[in-house]
């Protein structure tokens, strides 16, 4: 899963307002127990992204 986020974090620089990379990313940290890392990207994604992490 590691490597999946640096691959994901690079796609990012090109895309940084995609809203299913910034899903991915935060689903990913979430599942590695990063949560504040996490809710840095949900939220981004909108109200109901946000609720996967409260």
């Amino acid at each position: 899963m590691r490597a999946a986020v640096g691959t994901l974090e690079r796609i990012l620089v090109m895309a940084p307002q995609s809203p299913a990379v910034l899903l991915e990313l935060g689903v990913l940290y979430y599942r590695l127990g990063s949560f504040e890392t996490a809710r840095i990207y949900l939220p981004a994604r909108g109200n109901h992204a946000g609720r996967l992490v409260r």
